[in-house]
């Protein structure tokens, strides 16, 4: 007997009815579609510097230098006598008018040539006046220029200073090198007896490596060489992509991997992949009665089964 007739069977209520089906399922995938940004990205193995100072060394000599009062004139050495010629014309270097300074006792003072000379078209007289105190380097001596024009003279008194100082050989030159900055003098004696004047630093790699930097510039660093306190070698590109700001309509497909859940394929970006199941009516398979019109919807899925309301019986 039906399921009707039973629910009819004695009594007087509404019977409803519903088809039931099969649920048909499939699954579909979707994903935000965006522009792709490329970016060429340039990387540069970092190392520490090795620094290399150079010197040029000399021998060590005697210098002599004499000032009279605040200006500085030219001097020779004969080996025990030093010479100061004075500016005052170069007359006075050709008649032999000048101060000669012993370099024994320091003391001694005297003016070579006898006679007089003639400067600009007067006559000029040397003496000396005093002999001051000596420390041991400096010496000095006070002397007069006595100027004679008719019957007046002129005196122009000057303090001569003469000093005995260390200088260097350039015809002894050689080179000298080292990683320290200060392992000799920028400009002076050493206590290796020698006088050095520093000269240029040269820059290379060292062994320490600090890992790798990356720029989008490719002038960031230098292709190997020096930048600031590293040194830097160039390890090449790449092409990095990402997401770009303008977004296209969502494409959609059935393959789960049909496009990447965060990243480019071709030549777009794909994100924010979402999963959507679709349901369906699938095969019939019987007809089913309730005393209730809400047991079933009417047209969709109760539990696993599609339901199709058909009326009251």
């Amino acid at each position: 007997m039906s399921d009707s007739v039973l629910l009819r069977a004695g009594r007087k209520d509404p019977i409803y009815s519903w088809k039931k089906y099969e649920v048909n399922t499939s699954t579909t995938y979707t994903w935000n579609r965006w522009n792709r940004v490329d970016t060429t990205v340039y990387r540069w193995n970092k190392y520490n510097v090795v620094n290399t100072y150079t010197w040029n060394r000399y021998n060590t000599k005697d210098v002599y230098k004499a000032n009279i009062s605040s200006s500085s004139y030219s001097f020779t050495y004969d080996g025990s006598y030093i010479t100061v010629y004075t500016a005052y014309s170069p007359s006075w270097h050709n008649n032999e008018a000048c101060l000669r300074v012993s370099l024994d006792d320091k003391k001694e003072v005297r003016i070579s040539g006898s006679s007089p000379v003639t400067i600009d078209g007067y006559w000029y007289n040397t003496t000396i006046d005093f002999n001051t105190s000596f420390g041991s380097a400096w010496f000095s001596r006070l002397y007069h220029l006595t100027k004679t024009t008719g019957s007046r003279n002129c005196v122009a008194d000057e303090l001569i200073t003469c000093r005995k100082t260390i200088g260097y050989d350039e015809s002894t030159v050689t080179t000298v090198t080292s990683s320290s900055s200060s392992a000799y003098p920028d400009n002076g004696v050493h206590t290796d007896g020698y006088w050095y004047k520093k000269g240029a630093t040269t820059y290379s790699k060292g062994s320490t490596s600090y890992g790798q930097v990356t720029s989008t510039s490719s002038s960031a660093y230098p292709s190997n060489g020096v930048s600031g306190s590293y040194w830097y070698v160039s390890a090449g590109s790449e092409v990095q992509y990402s997401k770009g700001s303008s977004k296209y309509s969502d494409v959609t497909s059935t393959n789960s991997t049909a496009y990447p859940d965060n990243g480019y394929s071709g030549s777009y970006w794909y994100d924010n992949k979402q999963t959507v199941i679709n349901y369906s009516m699938g095969n019939y398979i019987e007809d089913v009665f309730s005393l209730a019109q809400d047991t079933y919807p009417a047209n969709g899925i109760a539990g696993s089964y599609w339901y199709v309301y058909q009326g009251q019986i």
